[in-house]
Formats: C-alpha cells, structure tokens, sequence
C-alpha cells in the first residue's frame, strides 16, 4: 500500500521505458546474499514494468535484461496499491540458501522524494545497504529446457532488387538450457529478429556511433557483466548471426559469462564472416567488492583484433566507492 493522497505522476511507457517524472514502486532481490549483484522490478501507478539487472553493487544497471514476471496496480482516493509476483523460475539463485536480501524503494514526483526501506543508498540500487529476507525455501531450478523455433516461407518479385518469382525457406531459433539454479547455456542458429522491438530513431550529427540497447534473446542474460567504464565488448556489432553459444551464471565467488558467435559477411557494409569470442569473469573479494577480467577477440579470414582488460570495484563503506 502506498498511501499518498495527492495526484500520482506518470506517463503512458512501453515497458522498460519509463521516465525520471514517474512515481513508482521498486524492489530488489540479492539472490546470492552476494552484496554486489542482484534483480530489480518496479511498476509505475499505471502498472508499466520495468525490470533490470543490477551489478557491482549499483554501479552498472541493465534495464533492457527482461524475464517473466507479473503485476498489478489499483489507485484510491488515499493513495495507489501494487503487487508484484516473480516466480523462481525468471531468476537465478543459489541452491539452499535460506536468506536473501531484500530492498523496497518509492518515488513521490509531487514533493521530489526518494525513499527506501533499508539504508541510506546514496546510490540507487546499492544492493550491499538493503536488509534481509530469511526462511525462503528455493525449488531446485536444474534441468529446465526452452526453446524459441521458427520456420518461414518467404515469395519475392520486386524489380527494386531484381528478384523474381523467388521462394526462400527459412528455419532457426535458440534455446536456452537451465543446468542449475547458478548456470545457464544459451545456443542461437540463424535466429530470426522480426519480433525483437524496434530502435528508436536517433539522429547523429557527432563522429561517434550510436548505442542502441540489446533487445536480442541471446545476449540478454549477462549482458550487464560487460558494462564496464571502457566497453570493449557491444554486442550490437555482431551482425546477421549463423550461430551462438554462451555460458553464463555464478560458481562459487566467480561470476562468468562466455560466448562464442559467428556472424555471416555484409558485402553492402564490407564486412567479411567474422567470429566473435568473448570471456568475462568477476570474482567477489572483500565485504561487497569485485576484481575481473575482460577478453574479447574478433577474428575473420586475413586478420583479427583482441584485447585484454582488468577492473575493479571496491566499496569503502557506505558512501564510498572506489572504480577502475
């Protein structure tokens, strides 16, 4: 319940698309008891979702990760009501750990106040400062199989690409396989992207390239690990995809996320077949800290390019943090 009687402030959204003007409600969930990385979900009083992954303790946020959660939101005259309901399924954890932590946030746009139910969090999201959620009994998640196939049949005749009277069979999908509740595989071959959400046009006047956010089923888990102050690896310049393997998940203290992707040439683009590979591990030390590593590494007939970078993050107390 979230009581409030003056009116709430909120914007028609996509999902993950809401605004810094909302009023909302959020929580997160520390699955690991790990103080660095976790899951976050918040609604605005229209029920718009937003969910997200959370790493190095708040410091690198992923709001295009989306799993399978449910809401719903009811508004009175005293304030609004929201319920969330995540099942163990749409995240990962660690097998027979019995406490959690837990932290609740709310935004009230009207007086400009941030509120949480634990901590100071003078970052948002800092996992390390949220309390804790004890007694939980967790399924064991192992051995879950899905798949996302397709087939198409396609009949072209244009005079703009000189086409015609051709048919063209298409077949692909992916496949994700839960071996634990820690470790995920994801395999992709010829996936189809017809239904992954559109970029949002954007205007570039600048010798930058653009960022767009990964909406593609393959790269979504872990994806945030590779959010780094250097970026060596972004995903979307891997292509027209013909295959894709990847690990992902915790063992231990490490966190790992390693893929393996060939992408066909683009004659229009001069891109010749490439093979993209990339290695990310991150362990814990310290009470709430985390030192990696990033390997990357693009090859393709005549030549190749690689790199090799370290990180860290170490959180000095509550208030400061310490990056590079």
């Amino acid at each position: 319940m979230l009581p409030g009687s003056r009116n709430n402030y909120c914007q028609i959204q996509t999902r993950d698309n809401l605004t810094k003007s909302d009023d909302a409600v959020a929580f997160t969930l520390d699955t690991y008891n790990d103080q660095r990385t976790g899951f976050g979900f918040l609604l605005n009083p229209l029920g718009t979702q937003c969910d997200f992954r959370i790493g190095d303790d708040g410091r690198s946020i992923d709001v295009n990760w989306d799993t399978e959660w449910q809401s719903a939101v009811n508004k009175y005259s005293w304030g609004w009501y929201a319920e969330f309901a995540v099942p163990f399924k749409s995240i990962k954890y660690k097998k027979n750990l019995t406490e959690w932590g837990i932290n609740f946030g709310r935004v009230i746009r009207y007086n400009f106040e941030t509120a949480y139910w634990s901590g100071l969090v003078t970052d948002d999201f800092r996992i390390s400062q949220g309390g804790k959620l004890t007694g939980i009994e967790v399924p064991d998640a192992g051995g879950k199989l899905t798949l996302f196939p397709y087939a198409t049949l396609r009949y072209e005749d244009s005079d703009f690409t000189e086409v015609h009277g051709k048919w063209k069979a298409d077949a692909g999908g992916d496949v994700l396989y839960q071996i634990n509740s820690n470790l995920m595989v994801n395999g992709t071959f010829n996936p189809d992207f017809a239904t992954v959400e559109a970029d949002q046009e954007q205007i570039n006047l600048s010798r930058y390239e653009l960022r767009y956010p990964e909406k593609r089923l393959f790269f979504l888990e872990g994806n945030e690990m590779f959010s780094t102050r250097i970026r060596t690896f972004y995903s979307r310049r891997v292509g027209d995809i013909i295959y894709g393997a990847k690990l992902t998940g915790k063992v231990g203290k490490y966190n790992l996320n390693l893929l393996n992707v060939g992408a066909e040439k683009i004659p229009s683009l001069e891109e010749p077949q490439a093979f993209y590979t990339a290695f990310r591990v991150k362990r814990d030390i310290l009470k709430s800290s985390t030192a990696g590593l990033i390997f990357v590494d693009k090859s393709w007939n005549g030549g190749f390019t690689r790199s090799l970078s370290a990180d860290y993050t170490l959180n000095l107390g509550k208030t400061w943090k310490l990056t590079g």
